[in-house]
């Protein structure tokens, strides 16, 4: 039975995107990575394909889901088996970003992050999609929301914009699905959310961002993103 390296960060999809890169040298160095998610993010695994990583619905069993239950913080190695509990690493660095602690723990170097993170597009499901919201002509794409389901919030610093095709909750659709209208649009005004990881790993520089943080912000986030992106604070 091949060894098995099991990540606890079971939601922020931005953060599932971003560490990517622990996934697969793990993968890489004959782990078995396994991934428990949230349901809502269940269908991860059919955009997101790797050999050795593994993506899991958490309510369902896996190994060493006893340690993935018991709430620690920190790296546990056992039987040549390990467990990440990235979601917690923030804990041992206080006042310090929430994201680069994933990688800081591990000391891994996250610059190149956007390397790692690889998705298949599912053109089918894009046109449909095209096809549900109306898309035609010129527009602009906007997204408002933030933070994981059933917990999502709209972003409070945000406007109307003309022409704009506005990112929602389809049934049956995910993030990804949204690539191909993301594509076609003029310019695209976004919350800063797991969007954002898409939209570089698209080279997109149309971008205007507004900060999800009251007073605005980009602390955690700003070594990840283009300069040449609009950053509105």
């Amino acid at each position: 039975m091949s060894k098995v390296c099991l990540i606890r960060q079971p939601a922020g999809i931005g953060d599932i995107f971003f560490c990517q890169k622990i996934a697969k040298l793990y993968a890489n160095n004959g782990y078995q990575v396994i991934w428990p998610v949230l349901n809502e993010f269940s269908s991860i695994k059919d955009y997101i394909k790797h050999p050795n990583i593994f993506f899991v619905n958490e309510n369902e069993d896996f190994p060493l889901k006893n340690l993935y239950q018991g709430g620690g913080t920190d790296v546990i190695q056992i039987d040549g088996n390990i467990y990440l509990p990235i979601q917690h690493f923030d804990r041992h660095y206080p006042n310090q970003s929430v994201m680069y602690s994933k990688y800081k723990k591990l000391n891994i170097d996250y610059s190149d992050w956007v390397n790692f993170f690889d998705f298949q597009r599912n053109i089918t499901k894009e046109d449909e999609l095209k096809k549900i919201m109306n898309v035609s002509g010129d527009y602009n794409f906007v997204n408002r929301q933030y933070g994981s389901p059933p917990h999502s919030q709209n972003c409070v610093h945000m406007t109307d914009y003309e022409n704009s095709i506005e990112m929602k909750y389809v049934e049956g659709y995910t993030i990804f699905d949204w690539v191909g209208i993301i594509l076609g649009a003029k310019h695209i005004y976004t919350a800063e959310t797991s969007l954002l990881y898409i939209l570089k790993k698209l080279g997109l520089t149309n971008v205007t961002v507004y900060s999800k943080h009251n007073p605005p912000n980009y602390f955690h986030v700003s070594e990840l993103f283009p300069k040449e992106w609009n950053y509105i604070l």
